[in-house]
C-alpha cells in the first residue's frame, strides 16, 4: 500500500500562513463593516432626534390640568419634592418642561433635574420653558443654579399676571453629590484647624453645611431614575434617606399615564422610616 506523503514544515507554514492572512482580512473587513453599520446608525438616530426636537419647539405644552387634578384626588400622598435623575441620558427639555408643567396642577413644590455629566443648560430649559408654556411662566421660581439673570428676567416677561410661583425647578450638578460632603469636611476642618479647635466633626455640622449649599432645596421625596440601572448616581446622598426610588425607562416621550404610574407608586409604597 502506498502511503501519502507527509506534508513538509516549510509546506505546513505556508498553508498556515495563507489561512491566517484569510481570517485576518476577512475579520478585518467584518470588524470594518460593523463599525460603519453601527455608525451610520448613530448618525440616523441623531438626525431623527434633530428632526424631533425641531417639530418639538415649534408645538406648545397642552394644558392637561383638569386630568391631573382629577387623578390625584384619588391619591392620598404626592411628593413634595420630586426629582428626575436623567442617568446616561442627555436632557430632552421639551420632556422636562412638560414633567414641570404636570408638577403645578398636581401640588408639586419642587422639581430638580440633576445630571451628574452636568449637562442640563439651566439658560437652554428656561428658554424652552417661555417657548412652550409661557402661560406659566408667572408660577414658576427658578432655584437652584439659574442665574440672577434668569429670576430677573423671568419676572419681566410675565405681562398681565402677578408673579405667585407654585414650583420650584432647581438643576442640581455633581458637585451637588459626594462632592458636597467631601467639600463639607474638608472645609470644617480647615475651619477647626484656623481656630485652634481640636474636636471631632459631628454630623450636626456637616449636615448645616450641606443644607446651606444646598438652600431652598428640600429632601427629596420621590426620585426618578431615567434607564435600566438602579443607582442615584451620586444626586445628593446626605438628602436621600426617605427618598423613594422609582425607574424610568426614558424621560424622552414621556406620556401623562407614565406620570400618573410613577404618582401612583409614590401613593402606594409605604415608609417605614427605619422601623
Amino acid at each position: 500500500m502506498n502511503e501519502q506523503p507527509v506534508p513538509g514544515l516549510l509546506a505546513q507554514a505556508v498553508n498556515g500562513l495563507f489561512f491566517s492572512h484569510i481570517v485576518t482580512f476577512f475579520g478585518t473587513l467584518a470588524l470594518s463593516l460593523l463599525h460603519h453599520v453601527y455608525g451610520f446608525y448613530l448618525w440616523l438616530n441623531g438626525l431623527v432626534e434633530d428632526i424631533r426636537d425641531f417639530v418639538l419647539k415649534t408645538e406648545s405644552v397642552v394644558d392637561e390640568g383638569d386630568d391631573i387634578r382629577r387623578t390625584i384626588c384619588m391619591l392620598k400622598k404626592l411628593p413634595s419634592h420630586f426629582v428626575l435623575i436623567l442617568g446616561a441620558e442627555s436632557p430632552s427639555y421639551h420632556d422636562i418642561v412638560k414633567l414641570i408643567t404636570w408638577c403645578l396642577p398636581a401640588g408639586i413644590a419642587h422639581v430638580s433635574i440633576y445630571d451628574h455629566k452636568d449637562e442640563v443648560d439651566c439658560w437652554q430649559l428656561y428658554d424652552t420653558f417661555c417657548s412652550l408654556a409661557k402661560q406659566q411662566l408667572h408660577r414658576i421660581k427658578w432655584g437652584k443654579s439659574f442665574d440672577d439673570e434668569v429670576k430677573s428676567l423671568s419676572k419681566s416677561r410675565i405681562n398681565g399676571y402677578s408673579w405667585s410661583p407654585a414650583v420650584t425647578v432647581h438643576v442640581l450638578r455633581s458637585s451637588d453629590g459626594p462632592e458636597l460632603i467631601a467639600d463639607a469636611v474638608s472645609q470644617l476642618r480647615a475651619e477647626r484647624v484656623a481656630v485652634g479647635s481640636s474636636g471631632d466633626l459631628g454630623v450636626a455640622d456637616v449636615d448645616r453645611f450641606v443644607k446651606r449649599r444646598l438652600a431652598g432645596v428640600p429632601e427629596p421625596d420621590l426620585a426618578v431614575i431615567c434607564g435600566p440601572t438602579f443607582t442615584f448616581y451620586g444626586c445628593c446622598p446626605w438628602n436621600m434617606r426617605i427618598t423613594q426610588m422609582q425607574l424610568l425607562k426614558s424621560h424622552k416621550n414621556l406620556t401623562l399615564d407614565r406620570f400618573f404610574t410613577l404618582l401612583h407608586g409614590y401613593n402606594n409604597c409605604h415608609q417605614r422610616y427605619g422601623k
